[in-house]
């Protein structure tokens, strides 16, 4: 819910910045949710290679669910 309240909110600035100014902006959203639930499961072999990180539609919101035991850099979001 707290997700596409931001979208909502973003899709908001970007429409009045159209309306007043005489740019086009196109944006594009993807949201990130970190669990913990499997903090304590431990890697099986070939497991902790970096995957490309998977967004899928969640009701017109492209979300990635990540654990939260791992460090990303911003370049994997971007891919």
């Amino acid at each position: 819910m707290q997700l596409r309240s931001g979208k909502n909110f973003l899709d908001f600035l970007v429409a009045t910045i159209n309306l007043h100014y005489p740019v086009r902006l196109k944006v594009s959203c993807r949201g990130l949710l970190f669990d913990m639930s499997d903090n304590r499961r431990i890697p099986k072999k070939n497991e902790t290679r970096r995957k490309k990180v998977v967004f899928r539609n969640d009701g017109g919101l492209e979300i990635a669910r990540l654990s939260c035991n791992e460090i990303y850099h911003l370049t994997r979001f971007l891919e």
